[in-house]
């Protein structure tokens, strides 16, 4: 069958060391040094040249003791360079990927990541009793998981879009979308595309201000809206849903693909871009469902076949899993309506 795809076999067990247990075990001391780094603005403060750790503590207003550690454990990560004088400053790759400045940074998916630690340290609690009771959703929180897709669409874009042929399509509904990351993306790459994110309508303000510093205004439109319950505009040759249906049980995955369907004309394109579990892994996509655990109350990572499954019963045809290799156990799925 077209899902059967076969499962990477990886002897995991005889992977496992005394070490790699340790390792495993302090591995989040690494995540949150990296995290406060960010946080706390150390590499933005680096962006204009090497600082001795005293004039970086002054710029952080931050301890001595608390910077001169940090930053050493910065350079032991390889994100900054340390003299022996004590003066520290920004690799590229830190440059590039870590200060507020840079087009290319990612420092809005740390941010996104440590906000997300709290759930994650009563794991055991949503293990025991299925979810967490929901925080509220203030604008700050809905800020920085915005910074965070943009981030992360930033770091799988151009592994993705130019290998997908959107030939002859000239209009394209990016659903569940937020500022419109992804729909920028696939507009560079196909000149005589356009393109309508849709989001809640609280991600208007954000959306409108990605899309303009794009210069995409006259080919990318933002529509505010809940895609399960409110209309659609419809008529699209292609529906991007991209780490969407992870959030959602079953009954909300069937509703959103066959809203999916609704919005495309006849011979439209769905691709569905998510984390995807075999029988025995991949790890990301595993480790991912307890994310999913914690941050939601049905939401999961969903096995290939599964979602393939209710793709067809939504309506489309042709359904298939594309023959990419993509890294963190990410797969895309295609269905076609008649």
């Amino acid at each position: 069958m077209l899902w059967d795809f076969p499962t990477i076999t990886e002897n995991r067990e005889a992977a496992w060391t005394d070490e790699k247990l340790s390792e495993t075990a302090h591995g989040y001391w690494e995540s949150l040094a990296l995290m406060s780094a960010v946080h706390l603005g150390l590499f933005d403060a680096l962006a204009d040249g090497p600082l001795a750790d005293a004039d970086l503590a002054l710029k952080l207003g931050a301890s001595l003791r608390g910077t001169s550690m940090l930053a050493e454990a910065m350079a032991a990560m390889g994100l900054v360079r340390r003299g022996a004088d004590g003066v520290s400053s920004l690799t590229e790759f830190s440059f590039s990927r870590l200060t507020s400045s840079s087009p290319r940074s990612v420092r809005g998916l740390v941010e996104h990541m440590r906000r997300l630690l709290a759930e994650w340290t009563v794991l055991d609690r949503a293990v025991l009793e299925g979810s967490l009771p929901r925080r509220e959703k203030t604008p700050e929180r809905r800020s920085a998981f915005l910074g965070g897709m943009e981030a992360g669409t930033l770091l799988q874009a151009s592994a993705i879009v130019p290998r997908l042929c959107l030939a002859g399509r000239k209009r394209l509904l990016d659903m569940g979308g937020a500022t419109g990351a992804w729909s920028a993306a696939f507009l560079e790459q196909n000149p005589d595309l356009s393109a309508v994110v849709v989001d809640r309508p609280g991600t208007r303000e954000s959306a409108e201000a990605f899309i303009a510093s794009r210069g995409l205004a006259g080919r990318l439109s933002f529509h505010g809206c809940d895609f399960l319950t409110d209309p659609l505009p419809s008529g699209f040759d292609v529906v991007w849903l991209s780490q969407v249906l992870h959030i959602f049980g079953p009954e909300k995955v069937l509703c959103a693909l066959r809203r999916a369907y609704g919005s495309l004309g006849s011979g439209g394109l769905l691709l569905v871009h998510e984390f995807l579990l075999d029988r025995d892994g991949p790890l990301f996509p595993a480790i991912f469902a307890l994310n999913m655990l914690t941050h939601t109350e049905e939401g999961r990572t969903w096995k290939a076949h599964g979602l393939m499954a209710l793709m067809r019963e939504a309506g489309f045809t042709d359904v298939r899993r594309l023959s990419l290799e993509l890294s963190g156990g990410r797969g895309i799925l295609a269905g076609v309506k008649a």
